[in-house]
């Protein structure tokens, strides 16, 4: 991919997009088929960057795992919860879900595991402490709170554990997905608010589809012991998250996309990005297994963006183009991203010529007269991708290091090109 790509505007859109597979659900679902006893294939899974590090350090722990690039595809081989290294180094590189995973799931072996990221540190904080009070064992090496961890591992105790989940839901489904291995029951109980909750609502989907039910009530999950994961046949359904730029896309060109592979019924909670799209004047129709979104947009809102803030840069680049200021609050957690994502975005879209404020956990965006320029998005794919909105509306919008939506995406660019193609009249 070049390191610039210059976006081509586009009036208004016709078209519809297949999503690639949820990037989320794909995690999930590699962890567990390789917790399981027996060989599982994932289809549609999302091959990316992120899931191929996921990939990479399930099979350095015992599992086989092979990527079919032509099918979109993983085939699993499970390790029956049994961890075939007694120890060693694993870097998950700048993926923060294998980190969080990986910190729960190297309890279950037997020997001194040391893991560490890339550049960006991600907290993990809560999750250690909630680890170390269950009978665990890890120490940071250098910051109190953030990688590189030693994992002295020793089994999994399970027990009544209190995790907060107020930076990252991640935690929650980090302990969810290995509590089948544990040495007791395991109760786990929520304190606190919870970043995007429906993730944790999602994990227990995919536990129940490889064959582990977990008993909720109210903010605790109880997972039985003694009964781990088995093989499935697992389709992945298609990327809300993804979607929202394609939504978003429709309501700045205005226009017609329909994006098909995720629908009403979807556990993602981004599938509700086209909600907050209703509400700022776009027709909105959806179905079990599509939804399409008819711009323009017309006014700003003010939208808790708490459990879905991977929507956040679509929105934003859609409030650029909207009648009156929106309002994005509940977003604190944005900060600890690949970027300082309410940072990065002030920078970008502001230098295209939004009005854009901020605070702690909001951001602000009042519309005005958009110009041509090439941004930087700090590496981030999330941010590129919502600078490439804005270019199809504005000329002369340039992404600098657009190869980092590879992380997420890697045929992001390809699909938006295609999507203004289909819509030639």
């Amino acid at each position: 991919m070049r390191d610039i790509i210059e976006i081509a505007p586009k009036g208004p859109l016709d078209a519809e997009v297949t999503l690639p597979g949820s990037k989320s659900i794909t995690h999930r679902a590699l962890f567990c088929a390789a917790l399981a006893e027996g060989t599982s294939g994932l289809s549609n899974a999302l091959l990316c960057i992120d899931t191929h590090v996921s990939a990479m350090c399930l099979n350095a722990l015992g599992a086989g795992i092979e990527a079919d690039e032509r099918d979109s595809s993983f085939l699993v081989r499970g390790m029956s919860g049994v961890l075939r290294e007694k120890g060693g180094w694993l870097g998950v590189g700048e993926c923060g879900t294998a980190l969080r995973f990986l910190t729960a799931l190297l309890t279950l072996g037997c020997g001194e595991f040391r893991l560490d990221c890339g550049e960006v540190k991600r907290p993990i904080g809560d999750l250690v402490d909630a680890l170390n009070r269950s009978g665990c064992r890890i120490e940071y090496e250098q910051k109190e709170g953030y990688p590189p961890v030693r994992i002295h591992a020793d089994g999994f105790p399970g027990g009544s554990i209190t995790v907060s989940s107020e930076v990252s839901s991640q935690f929650a489904s980090a302990l969810l997905l290995v509590s089948p291995y544990a040495q007791s029951d395991t109760e786990i109980t929520l304190a606190g608010g919870v970043a995007s909750a429906p993730y944790i609502k999602l994990t227990v989907e995919v536990m129940r589809a490889f064959g582990v039910n977990v008993s909720v009530a109210g903010n605790t999950y109880y997972v039985p012991a003694g009964r781990g994961y088995g093989s499935a046949a697992f389709h992945v359904e298609g990327d809300a998250s993804a979607a929202t730029y394609f939504m978003a896309a429709a309501a700045i060109c205005g226009g017609r996309v329909r994006a098909n592979g995720a629908g009403k019924d979807s556990q993602q909670g981004d599938i509700r990005f086209a909600q907050l799209l209703a509400q700022m004047g776009c027709r909105v129709s959806e179905a079990a297994h599509h939804i399409e979104v008819e711009g323009p947009i017309i006014s700003g809102i003010e939208a808790d963006m708490r459990d879905m803030p991977d929507a956040v840069p679509a929105l934003a680049a859609a409030a650029c183009f909207a009648e009156g200021p929106t309002k994005i609050t509940g977003v604190e957690n944005l900060r600890l991203k690949e970027s300082d994502r309410i940072s990065a975005l002030a920078d970008v879209l502001g230098g295209l010529g939004a009005e854009v404020k901020t605070s702690n956990d909001a951001v602000e965006i009042t519309p005005s007269k958009m110009r041509g320029g090439v941004v930087d998005p700090r590496g981030d794919h999330r941010i590129a991708m919502s600078a490439a909105l804005v270019g199809l509306r504005i000329p002369g919008v340039a992404v600098r290091g657009a190869g980092c939506v590879a992380k997420s995406f890697p045929d992001f660019f390809a699909e938006l090109k295609n999507l203004t193609e289909r819509s030639k009249s």
